[in-house]
């Protein structure tokens, strides 16, 4: 939620695309969604990195271990929602993804900073994500750190 990496993307990252110490995640083309020609480079911000540090001594292998289909994220993901009291059928599709980019572009009205993070064009931020949310509220995401 913190990175706005797409759930299949996630599925193929390893802990060797992060950089713990420069705080950079690097999606290269062969996992990005459109095959970029270049890699994606996100800054992971200061809460992202309080969940992570966890994590930092990971060095290799798939982040989401155990994991190897969307259809088994998808299920993961409805369990979790299930015990956090969500009810069924209530979560938009790819929610997390979704929160990032509307909270990004709303705290920092950057459709080009925003759109090369998250891997996708400036015009479906425009028609997608403009007036999601209030910046008081967007920027509420990076506040969350446990």
């Amino acid at each position: 939620m913190f990175l706005g990496v797409r759930p299949e993307e996630s599925l193929r990252l390893h802990w060797e695309h992060f950089d713990f110490e420069a705080r950079e995640l690097t999606i290269p083309p062969k996992i990005a969604k459109g095959r970029e020609k270049h890699a994606l480079i996100n800054q992971i911000p200061p809460n992202a990195m309080v969940w992570l540090i966890p994590y930092t001594s990971f060095t290799q292998g798939k982040i989401l271990e155990g994991i190897y289909s969307k259809s088994a994220f998808d299920k993961r993901m409805r369990a979790a929602r299930t015990s956090a009291g969500w009810p069924p059928g209530t979560w938009p599709q790819n929610t997390l993804r979704k929160t990032f980019i509307s909270c990004h572009f709303a705290c920092y009205s950057n459709a080009p900073l925003t759109a090369a993070i998250a891997g996708t064009s400036e015009s479906v931020i425009f028609s997608n994500y403009r007036s999601m949310i209030k910046k008081t509220e967007a920027s509420k995401l990076w506040e969350i750190y446990s």
